[in-house]
């Protein structure tokens, strides 16, 4: 989920534990029907909790465009400088901010980027 202000403060003060649990229930509200009340609980493995308050160059923070931003700014965040240093991240997606999956997205860009960078051949054999 995705948490912001006091109740993000409340939860990072949560054991994991509880801030799974708490998780559960609440999406177990969500989709429960009288045929399946627990779906999420039923067939929950594992979870990672992430505090990015806590985290050091994260602190809570996910872009958005700022006043003047202008189209084109995040495809010129997002360039490559001399072929040998990428960029990835969700302030890089020119559609859609703030969201993990295109930070996840981005990532897989600047990989392949890489790749093109470091083998060139690779490309102009296709």
């Amino acid at each position: 989920g995705f948490l912001t202000g006091a109740l993000a403060d409340v939860i990072s003060r949560m054991p994991e534990s509880e801030v799974v649990q708490n998780t559960m229930q609440q999406l177990d509200t969500m989709f429960g029907s009288e045929l399946n009340p627990r779906p999420a609980s039923s067939v929950f493995v594992k979870a990672k909790v992430v505090d990015w308050s806590q985290r050091q160059f994260a602190r809570g923070g996910y872009s958005h465009p700022s006043l003047g931003a202008l189209v084109g700014d995040r495809e010129a965040l997002a360039a490559p400088v001399e072929g040998t240093l990428f960029f990835a991240g969700e302030a890089t997606h020119p559609a859609v901010n703030p969201c993990m999956q295109f930070a996840l997205q981005t990532g897989e860009h600047a990989a392949a980027q890489i790749v093109d960078a470091a083998y060139p051949a690779r490309h102009s054999a296709l």
